[in-house]
């Protein structure tokens, strides 16, 4: 987790409705690692938790989204899930570690 709390080793790829998405490619393993970081504004803390909660269900509800599976739950607000995206012509796969916290305070 320290490496995505750093920016260190990141390229911002852009910033768009809010959200920053960010790349490092690993050249050891070949695996590109991706970060999206925003923040949520008038959005109830326990809608926010519930999509975090319930990762495992994002095929029910997230387009293109074909597979999805609960690999661990760390905490009540923390979890790794692996999904798979299956739009048109294309197939990506990838693990996310989603947490929540409350940082009004």
């Amino acid at each position: 987790m320290e490496d995505f709390d750093s920016s260190v080793g990141w390229k911002v790829a852009q910033t768009l409705f809010g959200v920053k998405t960010s790349y490092r490619p690993d050249d050891t393993s070949g695996i590109l690692w991706i970060k999206l970081e925003g923040d949520l504004e008038n959005t109830p803390l326990f809608e926010q938790l519930a999509v975090v909660r319930e990762t495992d269900l994002f095929s029910a509800w997230v387009p293109f989204c074909s597979q999805s599976r609960l690999l661990q739950r760390i905490g009540l607000a923390e979890v790794v899930t692996w999904f798979n995206l299956a739009p048109p012509f294309l197939q990506r796969d990838a693990v996310i570690h989603a947490y929540a916290c409350d940082c009004t305070w």
